[in-house]
């Protein structure tokens, strides 16, 4: 084998590696955990050389404008690290328990301190996130090619993690089959450590089966590997429908509402949704999330889901209250980024702490607004934005190859942000580096592609004269 044939293999292999290296070591939301932090360490030794090649391929405005919001959050998640004179920091919100504890521990009044309230955990929640850019960066690098594999990756993990859902429930929950120690216990998590995020990734796999049926139906042949590639897919797909039924999670259940509407649209194989359909099926998704919630919510329902939104302390509605409450007192400059659960302490009622504590607010709006402010509200507006702009133009191109897969991208970031307004599955490495991916098939544009593929019918005729 030459050294360049190794190259190409390498080159078509670092996607999945990468991909399953962040599925068996990034399927908990906790990034002090070790998996996460070799993970993270992994991530920047990845992200250093593929940078600088990642921002020469970001040549579409879109991919520039994506560029722009990754750089202003980390920014501005740097700058609340930074420690500020007593005449500038006093004045950000409320710091009171600052203040005693300054007391409490004699450190004069004047000493520097940060915006973020838990600087600490800042740290290491923004080490946690480079899984996210080292995806973004590979796919970026890769480019449109490796649009097409996705379709089989995420399936072939969705599938993965619901085998071994299945082999947990089926050993009388062997504990040695569950990878976290705080976890569901007899639920079928799979490699994740909650039931409801391995629920959203199994979801989110659907559309890609899809877009994978859609493009072997384009060009069925009845060849005997058609009829394998046909089986391998089905054999992917019933799994994961199987295992998120299974799951017990109310939000898995609504989220497959979406899930298999995308899918069907996906593999109809319309050609393009007007403008009308595109924003009917957006707000009926919406619509019906939210009347899910209000149904699963009943009493009668109660013994159903991993899901809780009674009235109890620890319930979210109550924890949405009480986040509530800290954004209107931090509503500026925020808390800090990996902030929420020592914050959230403050605010608690002394007279109700239990054994039971909250490590997130379940609404990933909210604790984003919480954490970083005017600013993180701002940037959540236009990243809502930019992505109508990127499902508008996945649904409404007719003549690109990729479409398929570009489609699914949407729906599983539709996915993803459906589930973040009841919980926190973004912060779980995998499904923020699958939502990486996504947006970086969606930013990219059709015209490199179109000059590489000049580019290389060129060199091929030069290539024929020469011989000549």
């Amino acid at each position: 084998m030459s050294f360049r044939s190794f190259l190409r293999r390498a080159r078509y292999l670092s996607l999945p590696a990468c991909l399953f290296a962040t599925l068996g070591l990034g399927g908990a939301a906790n990034p002090e955990l070790s998996p996460r932090i070799w993970l993270s360490v992994l991530s920047i030794v990845t992200v250093i050389p593929l940078l600088p090649f990642a921002l020469r391929q970001s040549e579409t405005p879109k991919a520039k404008f994506l560029l722009l919001i990754i750089f202003v959050w980390s920014a501005w998640s740097i700058l609340q690290l930074v420690p500020l004179p007593e005449a500038i920091w006093s004045k950000l919100g409320d710091r009171s328990v600052i203040e005693e504890g300054l007391t409490i521990l004699s450190l004069p009044a004047n000493h520097p301190m940060p915006i973020s309230l838990a600087p600490e955990s800042g740290r290491i929640s923004l080490s946690g996130a480079t899984p996210f850019l080292a995806v973004y960066c590979l796919v970026l690098v890769l480019g449109r090619r490796s649009a097409s594999t996705l379709n089989w990756i995420i399936p072939a993990m969705g599938a993965a993690t619901a085998l071994l859902g299945f082999a947990q429930i089926l050993s009388n929950n062997d504990q040695r089959l569950y990878f976290y120690e705080v976890t569901n216990p007899n639920s079928p998590v799979g490699i994740f450590a909650n039931a409801n995020h391995q629920a959203c990734f199994l979801a989110l796999s659907l559309p890609f089966t899809a877009a994978l049926l859609r493009d072997m139906k384009r060009r069925w042949l009845s060849r005997d590997v058609d009829i394998a590639k046909a089986i391998s897919v089905l054999a992917m797909a019933l799994p994961i429908l199987l295992c998120l039924l299974a799951a017990g999670s109310v939000a898995g259940y609504l989220l497959l509402l979406p899930a298999l509407a995308g899918s069907f649209f996906i593999f109809n194989g319309r050609a393009s949704l007007s403008p009308s359909m595109i924003r009917f099926s957006l707000l009926a998704g919406v619509l019906v999330m939210m009347a899910g919630l209000l149904v699963f919510s009943s009493p009668v329902l109660g013994g159903l889901s991993l899901m809780s939104l009674s009235g109890s302390e620890m319930s979210r509605p109550h924890i949405w209250s009480t986040t509530l409450q800290i954004i209107r007192d931090h509503w500026l400059f925020g808390t800090g980024l990996g902030s929420f659960e020592d914050v959230f302490r403050i605010y608690e009622d002394p007279g109700s702490v239990t054994r039971t504590y909250a490590n997130n607010a379940h609404n990933d709006v909210l604790q984003f607004v919480m954490e970083t402010g005017l600013v993180g509200a701002i940037l959540i507006i236009v990243g809502l934005r930019l992505y109508w702009q990127l499902f508008k133009k996945a649904w409404k191109q007719e003549s690109d190859e990729i479409r398929h897969t570009s489609r699914a991208a949407t729906i599983a970031l539709l996915i993803i942000m459906l589930h973040s307004l009841v919980d926190y599955p973004a912060r779980t490495p995998i499904i923020a580096c699958v939502a990486a991916a996504c947006l970086a098939v969606l930013v990219q544009d059709q015209a490199r592609k179109k000059r590489s593929s000049r580019g290389r019918d060129q060199s091929e005729d030069d290539d024929r004269s020469l011989v000549i």
